[in-house]
């Protein structure tokens, strides 16, 4: 068999041993790796024993499935825990705490790092369950409530967050049953997540205690202000199952919990324990039915253990005081006076059970677990034993701090393990370990160096009292926050860091680092599969280096055809290298060729990459018969579906459709579309397609844009896109399909895509339905992936640039001709006449400027001769920075409403080689038209606000710009302006041009009016305003301040 261990990862190798007779038997497992030591061998050894007797363990009439992973249940010997049932190791449960499903309804953090190692973005990130791992973890307490459990509950929304607030589809999309963030109805029910969580843990071997930590979701806080595992009146009442906080609970209520979640995971060891109840106080340590802690644990785990008897029942202490009296000193005033009598941490009281332990119909199977934490908590007085004089005063006769904290430890709960009677696993031990606490939160702002020293001290006694008598413990806690703030740092907006190396100190006597493997390579080989002859073809191998430091390698191939780029290089620090892997097929025709990509590191790091490729002749591309459909006379231009990829802004198209018909010179004019952000086919199918419909006059061409929401679940979307070209054509109009886009956030899909894809593809030469390959587009030829200029920085949206590629590519491709034209836009050829636009070829004017043009400071303006097209130029020189809108602007009063209106303009430019970023505000040059409706008052619509903005490249540029758009009631004037957006950092350093010319109403003529009924309006609340809160508008000169 042949695996690959991801960074940080590990694989479960399962070995069955079946001995056919008695007697010893041993063997060796080898493998082989690529790390330098390899191969490795492993002893194994086994006994055969005769069989007599029953069996046990699971239960009903059937035979459970088989433990998952090599992790076995614990159980009792005195007071040490053994695996493999009792006959095995002793174990130490080196364990932490894990909040957020009693408070949300899903471990906390899923919103900022992966619970499992990943690439993210181009980024090896590693996952905090692997983190926990690396660190020497084998455990966690896994905190819950009686809701997690109930049918349908699902992570809570508060205070207007989407669900998936709490969960980031690229980081955690398996706890989604849609990886996207705009659907809150997508993430699974919290028992989907635990499930998921108990998997990745068997991943990892990381045992799990689930641990009863609140009643009800913890902003009820029922533990804290009731102390006991029931808040009914009386613990046989019936419990509440509805209402906001769904309470009182009820003894029964809290024992279902645990039922049910140990039968759930019955037969999956890696559950290995339920501690009962966190913190009880209020109680006492006997079998009284209202506070008698005792009786309950006993019901509570005989339930248990009556659906799942291998698990472990831990039993929590209670609080009050015990006499820590120093031996030979009983007599003492100060201790006939109380002196001596300390309260104990909360469920540090253990001292019941020398007289009544917890008593179970199952054997060996009772731990029990008190809390112990530092000098400092907030709002609590400082225990007595880390200042023991101060709080007996000049009589105290025992041994100071630190000296005393075994003996105050056996007085508590430290005799269960020093005199062999149960074992214990210390439920929660922390301290925030830094002067001033946590300065992201501001708690335990007044932990100080006193305390820091004393905890210092504390940590090492109790490392050693655990490690002396093979006592458990749970580090409090992972997530930071929290009192005390827990192992892993945060930024202030609550991104999470790695766990913080202060603290990973101050813990190196409970835990060892485990070491990890330096550096990896995905996919572990790269085959090409069949090519064709004379072509070159790529992949892409990952180097994946995940410790804190770069490491330099040198890639080599040993074949002619091979070759591999960057030959020299360095894998950042807990980063990613993309190695390029290139194919020169060669003419020869049925030829297989192979060879093997060797990378260097480090002292004798090797890693060899097999290579295979064959060559094949040109495959004859099947001819696909066009469809044809008769349109409506009065159809005119396209539209789309879809979601994120192809919405753009509610006013602001600067997506790939409009740029598509920009470079097309309106060949179809853009009608705008109807995709929504975050949407499935499904969505598309059901709410876009009727608006799509509705169009009157209705569209030419429409393309189905939608699919990439859809992907996680299969191929089944594909049925639904089918059906959305039918319904497009009973209606008479033109379909368009489009494979989807590369991306660049994920490889996980990579399957799907290419299954989708093909289908789509396969659809379109069965029906002829004309095909944007959005895929080919944008994607780095033969890879899975985008070029990276044109994606944004989260991998799936596109830049600027990618939607100028990919409009650009729709034109070339001609997947828009199957569908008439709608006709050269009749653009002005001179001034005057009837146009709305008295100047629409920008002459007269002086100094370079038409006499309708405002421009902003510093741009110079230059017309061009009428032999060269009547152009107006406007130049912004090298040198000027700042964030400069021009403004062309035009005011017409007294419009008609209800009426369409349609204005178009030619428009080119040249960038001088400048290439705009990712963002909006990054573009070098963006080039636009605006149409704004403002009533008498200016304030403007903002429904009938509408912006076109152009491509922007790297070269000169030149298109038709067009905008359809219906007055709206209320309406008195019609703003029209011609604007730029420009950025001050990457568009000062050449000179740009951006030339203008034939600005034409296409539809909507009426006469020209330019007069202001009402020069000098009260300023309408709704008027647009600018930094100083003037208004934009101003009213004795009708232009519009850049």
């Amino acid at each position: 068999m042949s695996i690959t261990i991801p960074p940080f990862g590990s694989h479960v190798i399962k070995l069955r041993f079946k001995p056919t007779a008695a007697g010893v038997r041993q063997g060796n497992l080898t493998f082989t790796s690529n790390t330098p030591n390899s191969p490795h061998t492993i002893p194994l050894t086994g006994i055969g024993k005769s069989t007599s007797g029953g069996g046990g363990g699971g239960g009903g009439g059937g035979t459970d499935p088989e433990p998952i992973g090599n992790i076995t249940y614990l159980s009792a010997d005195g007071g040490k825990l053994r695996d493999e049932k009792g006959t095995g190791e002793i174990v130490q449960l080196k364990s932490i705490n894990w909040y957020g499903l009693e408070q949300i309804g899903v471990p906390t953090g899923a919103w900022t790092r992966p619970f499992r190692t990943k690439v993210v973005g181009g980024t090896l990130r590693e996952g905090m369950l692997d983190e926990i791992k690396r660190l020497g973890f084998n455990s966690i307490r896994l905190l819950f409530s009686q809701d997690c459990t109930w049918p349908g509950y699902k992570p809570e929304t508060r205070n207007g967050y989407w669900n998936t607030t709490y969960i980031n589809p690229q980081l955690n999309g398996e706890l989604l049953t849609s990886p996207t963030q705009e659907n809150p109805q997508a993430v699974k029910p919290t028992i989907e997540i635990i499930d998921q969580f108990v998997t990745w843990c068997e991943e990892l071997e990381l045992r799990i205690v689930f641990d009863m930590h609140t009643l009800a979701p913890d902003d009820s806080n029922v533990l804290a202000t009731n102390g006991k595992w029931y808040t009914t009146a009386h613990p046989d009442d019936a419990g509440a199952t509805a209402g906001a906080k769904r309470e009182p609970r009820s003894e029964a209520q809290a024992i279902a919990a645990h039922v049910f979640l140990a039968n759930r995971y019955k037969n999956r060891p890696i559950v290995c324990g339920f501690d009962i109840i966190n913190e009880p106080h209020n109680c006492t340590w006997d079998r009284d039915p209202l506070t008698g802690v005792v009786g309950f644990y006993e019901r509570c785990g005989k339930a248990i253990h009556a659906v799942n008897p291998d698990v472990l029942v831990i039993c929590e202490g209670i609080t009050g005081n015990i006499d820590h009296t120093p031996v030979g000193h009983e007599g003492d005033v100060e201790s006939t006076t109380g002196l001596y009598q300390w309260s104990t941490w909360w469920a540090g009281k253990l001292d019941g059970v020398r007289n009544t332990q917890v008593t179970l119909n199952v054997a060996n199977k009772v731990m029990y677990s008190p809390h112990e934490y530092g000098a400092y908590l907030m709002g609590v007085t400082m225990q007595p034993w880390f200042d023991p004089e101060g709080k007996v005063g000049s009589g105290y006769a025992g041994d100071l701090f630190p000296q005393n904290l075994p003996e105050v430890w056996r007085r508590q709960w430290g005799f269960l393990a020093e005199e062999n009677i149960a074992p214990l696993w210390i439920g929660e031990f922390g301290s925030y370990l830094r002067i001033g606490g946590d300065p992201i939160t501001g708690q335990g702002s007044d932990y100080n160096a006193d305390h820091l020293a004393k905890d210092g001290e504390w940590l090492t006694y109790l490392a050693n009292y655990c490690d002396t008598y093979n006592i458990s413990f749970a580090y409090w806690a992972y997530p930071p926050g929290g009192d005390p703030d827990g192992l892993v740092g945060q930024a202030p907006a609550g991104t999470w860091g790695a766990a913080q190396d202060f603290k990973v100190t101050y813990l190196a006597p409970f835990i060892t680092p485990v070491p990890v493997a330096d550096l990896s390579v995905y996919p572990m080989a790269a085959a090409f599969g069949e090519r064709e002859i004379n072509g070159v073809y790529t992949l892409t191998l990952e180097l994946r280096n995940s410790t804190a430091s770069g490491i330099q390698v040198n890639a080599s191939s040993d074949s002619a055809v091979f070759t591999v780029t960057p030959d020299i290089a360095t894998v950042p620090a807990g980063g990613v290298l993309n190695l390029t892997v290139t194919y020169d097929v060669g003419a020869e025709f049925g030829v297989t060729h192979s060879g093997n990509i060797t990378v260097t590191y480090g002292v004798g790091g090797s890693i060899t990459i097999p290579v295979t490729g064959s060559a094949v002749a040109e495959p004859t591309e099947p001819e696909v018969t066009p469809i044809h459909i008769d349109l409506p006379p009065d159809a005119w231009g396209i539209t789309a579906v879809g979601d994120s990829l192809t919405e753009g802004g509610e006013y602001f198209h600067n997506g790939w459709l409009a740029k598509a018909c920009f470079y097309s010179n309106q060949y179809l004019r853009d009608r705008g579309n109807v995709a929504v952000s975050g949407s499935q086919v499904e969505h598309a199918r059901d709410v876009q397609l009727p608006q799509i419909l509705a169009m009157n006059p209705p569209p030419k061409m429409c393309v189905v844009a939608t699919g990439t929401n859809s992907i996680y679940t299969g191929t089944a979307g594909v049925e639904v896109v089918k059906e959305i070209c039918q319904t497009l054509i009973a209606n008479s109009i033109y379909p368009v399909l489009w494979t989807l886009p590369p991306r660049n956030d994920q490889s996980s899909m990579d399957g799907n895509y290419v299954l989708w894809n093909d289908a789509i593809k396969a659809y379109h030469r069965e029906t002829g339905i004309p095909l944007l390959d959005g895929f080919e587009a944008l994607r780095v030829p033969g890879s899975m992936r985008a070029r990276p200029e044109y994606m944004n920085p989260d991998g799936l949206h596109f830049s600027n640039l990618g939607y100028t590629a990919l409009g650009q590519y729709a034109i070339d491709s001609g997947a828009f001709t199957a569908a008439p034209t709608d006709g050269k836009i009749a653009l002005a050829t001179a001034a005057g006449g009837n146009n709305l636009v008295p100047n629409p070829l920008f002459t007269g004017g002086s100094g370079g400027v038409s006499n309708n043009l405002t421009l902003a400071s510093g741009f110079i303006g230059q017309q061009l001769p009428a032999e060269a097209g009547n152009w107006q130029r406007i130049i912004r020189p090298a040198g000027l920075t700042g964030d400069n809108t021009v403004v062309s602007m035009i005011n017409m009063f007294a419009i008609p409403t209800g009426v369409p209106i349609s204005l178009a303009c030619k428009v080119r430019w040249n960038t001088g080689g400048l290439k705009g970023g990712t963002n909006m505000e990054d573009a070098a040059w963006q080039l636009g038209m605006q149409m704004m409706f403002t009533d008498a008052a200016w304030g403007y619509f903002p429904g009938a606000l509408q912006v076109v903005v152009g491509p922007q490249g790297d070269s000169e540029e030149e298109g038709t710009m067009f905008m359809h758009v219906t007055p709206p009631t209320g309406a008195n004037r019609l703003i029209v302006q011609l604007m730029s957006l420009s950025d001050d950092v990457l568009a000062h350093t050449a000179d740009i041009s951006f030339d203008v010319s034939q600005l034409t109403v296409i539809e909507g003529n009426f006469a020209f009016n330019s007069t202001d009924p009402s020069p000098n309006p009260t300023e309408n609340a709704n008027a647009l305003r600018d930094s100083n809160n003037d208004a934009l508008l101003d009213t004795n000169s009708s232009e519009l301040e850049s």
